[in-house]
């Protein structure tokens, strides 16, 4: 459907027609009418993000993570979250694998058994009734 808006089509009717204060109101809410509509459509169709993770980060405050010490095969953090669960993963960087997410509490961390190389950890705060926070990630070289 095409609407034909302009408010300048009556003028060209000025001299030759005696409606022409009618043609002109008419003319104007064809057009009031037809940006109400592309208006109303645009509510309805603002975009939306729809991502999988978006729908898992909440309110919840993300963990505050430092390393507190480490050897040749562990590492140790110390962990601030806003309630007691966090969960964390690792990647070895050089072999690409993943440790799988692990779910824990407390305000330090051991992680053993490691080999050496550049590891990935992310952290997240497990909040009740929230679900878990963005994740904070900590770089690790053994």
């Amino acid at each position: 459907m095409v609407l034909k808006c302009s408010i300048l089509a009556p003028l060209q009717h000025l001299f030759h027609s005696t409606n022409f204060f009618k043609k002109m109101q008419n003319n104007i809410l064809k057009c009031a009418f037809a940006l109400l509509t592309v208006f109303v459509l645009a509510l309805f169709f603002v975009p939306v993000n729809t991502s999988a993770h978006s729908t898992l980060v909440a309110k919840c405050d993300a963990p505050g993570v430092v390393i507190t010490g480490q050897g040749s095969n562990y590492a140790t953090f110390s962990i601030e979250t806003p309630s007691a669960d966090f969960q964390y993963w690792y990647v070895n960087k050089s072999t690409n694998t993943n440790s799988g997410t692990i779910t824990a509490s407390g305000s330090t961390l051991t992680i053993g058994g490691l080999s050496s190389g550049a590891y990935d950890v992310y952290f997240q705060s497990i909040c009740p009734g929230e679900g878990v926070s963005e994740y904070v990630v900590i770089e690790l070289i053994l």
